[in-house]
């Protein structure tokens, strides 16, 4: 009685079959384009950071193991290629230390002042302290909420013990702050 039915549908597609296929492969379209995204903003974020860390590590490495070109460039700090703090590695010198804090006195040298850092396109801050946290230099734009990457070293000044902040920040939607030792 109902064979009649079946032969008129052979190799025909129903109305609702139709639908839920073409409602479960756009479900699964969606789902792969949602995840790609996320992938690639996240990879995206991954590469500024580690870029950010190697800008950060370069240009504390640059300070505190280099004189900088010329290595007496505290002498004529404005016509300085390359900034460097030590006079050998790892022992900073506080006329080198001096000379930097005057390389950021205006907005138009501050792009400059990071290029002779080797930190790219990124804002620089550069803190010295003693041990104790009292200040024996600074230069650069004060970190402000954004994207941020502190790294810090260690080196000697005159007999003591100093710490090398060298601080990197680009602009973000959101702040995220970290600690490279």
């Amino acid at each position: 009685m109902g064979q009649w039915w079946w032969k008129l549908r052979r190799g025909q597609i129903f109305t609702l079959d139709f639908i839920v296929a073409f409602i479960l492969v756009n479900i699964v379209l969606l789902s792969t384009v949602v995840t790609w995204d996320a992938i690639v903003r996240k990879t995206q974020e991954d590469m500024h950071m580690n870029e950010m860390t190697y800008a950060s590590e370069r240009a504390s490495e640059n300070l505190i193991s280099a004189g900088g070109e010329p290595f007496n460039w505290e002498s004529d700090p404005e016509n300085a290629k390359a900034v460097g703090l030590a006079d050998e590695r790892g022992i900073l010198s506080q006329t080198k230390i001096n000379a930097l804090e005057t390389l950021d006195d205006d907005a138009d040298e501050l792009l400059d002042f990071r290029s002779r850092l080797g930190s790219g396109n990124y804002k620089v801050y550069i803190r010295i302290t003693n041990t104790t946290g009292h200040l024996k230099g600074e230069a650069g734009e004060l970190p402000q909420g954004d994207t941020i990457i502190n790294n810090r070293k260690i080196a000697t000044m005159g007999n003591q013990l100093v710490q090398l902040d060298v601080t990197i920040m680009a602009k973000s939607n959101e702040t995220t702050v970290v600690e490279v030792a």
